[in-house]
């Protein structure tokens, strides 16, 4: 079997479980150098049990 690879941008946290084996978190300001990368690892992982006291406030929904 072929794998292939689709990267899918959105702001929807609960979308980005539902179809995402992989997931990247930039938070606020990452482009412009002001902050930091968020997460990348497995969805399960950045999404249940993220590292960052940011990330955690970020994906329970505390902040953003």
């Amino acid at each position: 079997m072929r794998e292939v690879t689709i990267v899918v941008v959105t702001h929807n946290m609960f979308q980005a479980t539902r179809v995402s084996d992989q997931a990247a978190v930039f938070l606020l300001g990452f482009l412009s150098g002001n902050d930091r990368f968020g997460e990348l690892g497995t969805t399960a992982t950045v999404f249940r049990s993220p590292d960052g006291l940011r990330m955690k406030e970020h994906v329970t929904g505390h902040v953003g």
